[in-house]
């Protein structure tokens, strides 16, 4: 019926996190914390170097609502990078979906939208939902050129985008050249 008891809390996991104790004078007690870590936590209270019933608790903790400007792709590792394709042969990168505080999520349903610019009409990438995180783009430019490939989420960058591509022409092929002949006298 009172308070004053010298509970110990600790919250141990990827990165401890501290556990703040409100004591609310009526013999209970109230714990508030946030993890910036999603993963594996145990949640241990202790009162006069004993474990309270049945502590250590388990706690797993999940990314929080993805976040586009903490999104990443493979196809860029370094701001201002330039990267390179050939004309007709599909290009694709997968793009990793993370929350707030830079975690990796662990689904999918991330609606991401790619857009090729550069010559000729924008084109459009298919992405797969790999239902992990982790999301598939590919797409295929058909003109030589640079481009700005866009990666978006909810209308908003993700952190790398837009970078350049840079398409080279493809490999010349015999049966598509054209010869022509000139008279001469």
């Amino acid at each position: 019926s009172h308070g004053d008891d010298p509970f110990l809390t600790t919250l141990d996991g990827p990165v401890p996190e501290k556990v703040h104790l409100i004591d609310m004078d009526d013999g209970t007690y109230a714990g508030t914390f946030m993890c910036r870590w999603a993963g594996h936590f145990e949640f241990t209270a202790m009162l006069n170097g004993s474990h309270v019933a049945n502590s250590p608790y388990p706690l797993y903790v999940r990314p929080g609502p993805t976040m586009a400007q903490n999104c990443e792709c493979t196809l860029v590792k370094m701001p201002m990078s330039r990267l390179v394709a050939v004309a007709g042969v599909p290009c694709s990168f997968s793009i990793f979906a993370k929350d707030k505080f830079g975690n990796q999520r662990d689904e999918g349903g991330d609606e991401f939208m790619v857009k090729a610019r550069g010559p000729g009409d924008p084109v459009m990438a298919v992405i797969t939902d790999n239902k992990d995180g982790s999301y598939l783009a590919e797409f295929i430019c058909t003109k030589d050129g640079d481009y700005f490939i866009d990666v978006k989420l909810e209308r908003v960058d993700i952190q790398q985008s837009p970078f350049v591509l840079t398409v080279d022409p493809a490999a010349t092929f015999a049966y598509e050249c054209l010869a022509e002949g000139v008279e001469t006298d």
